[in-house]
């Protein structure tokens, strides 16, 4: 049988459609995945072009069967994959406070994946 399809819905308190191939622009923006995750963020693009969802400004996703937030200034979401990508710092707070700092990042969370490019920091709780 085909996979059930879990779409990414997105509150936004503004939206901007252009006609060209930019896409659409969304500002101060909710958004969740079922039971999977949620979060919030400054503004979201959404390609015309691609399944992809750039993610800016004081991102914060919270991926509910971990436990585990991700903090960080910009991320793409691809529905395709359905992965999260990250080139710039990131924060991924779990557990009682372990915290890990890193540059670069990608997760499937439906698969537990974590991977990152470089640990800058991390600090673990007892």
């Amino acid at each position: 049988g085909q996979p059930e399809e879990k779409p990414l819905s997105l509150k936004a308190q503004k939206i901007t459609i252009w006609s060209s191939q930019r896409g659409t622009m969304l500002e101060n923006v909710s958004f969740e995945r079922s039971d999977e995750f949620s979060g919030s963020c400054t503004s979201a693009v959404i390609r015309s072009d691609s399944r992809h969802a750039v993610l800016s400004g004081d991102v914060l996703i919270h991926q509910n069967a971990d436990d585990i937030t991700i903090r960080t200034q910009s991320i793409v979401w691809d529905q395709d994959t359905e992965s999260f990508t990250c080139d710039g710092e990131v924060t991924m707070q779990y557990g009682q406070g372990t915290t890990l700092k890193a540059l670069g990042f990608y997760a499937k969370f439906d698969e537990g994946l974590y991977e990152f490019a470089q640990i800058l920091e991390g600090r673990m709780s007892e």
